[in-house]
């Protein structure tokens, strides 16, 4: 019974000493410089610009079809839904993943152009 108490106790005092709070250091050094700059970008955003930075949609919203969700074979990008989506609502994420097919390397090259091209006349 002894040895049931000793156990249990001297194991609950080590959880304890494991579960210090978070008082140790992270690991991770902060540049004071980078994030001034961080805090300086995020003030200048509006609300409807932070949003979409967090948005993230498929590359068939931008391609040409029939609808957002399935995009005409061979993949075209729509100029208008492209200004739409980035001049509009300031989308910050598009995946590659147009109707779940693998592409050229070329189509690749040549979308990818087109939306960062299209993203940098919007942000600079």
């Amino acid at each position: 019974m002894n040895t049931n108490k000793i156990f249990f106790f001297s194991f609950f005092i080590l959880l304890l000493t494991a579960c210090n709070g978070g008082t140790g250091k992270t690991g991770m050094t902060l540049d004071t410089g980078v994030e001034k700059k961080i805090d300086s970008i995020l003030s200048q955003m509006t609300l409807e610009e932070k949003v979409g930075q967090m948005a993230q949609f498929t590359i068939d919203l931008i391609g040409k079809g029939g609808n957002a969700y399935f995009s005409n074979e061979p993949f075209e990008v729509d100029p208008a839904m492209l200004d739409t989506v980035i001049g509009k609502y300031k989308v910050g994420s598009i995946l590659n993943t147009s109707n779940n097919r693998a592409r050229t390397t070329e189509v690749w090259e040549n979308t990818i152009r087109t939306i960062q091209q299209r993203a940098l006349q919007e942000t600079g």
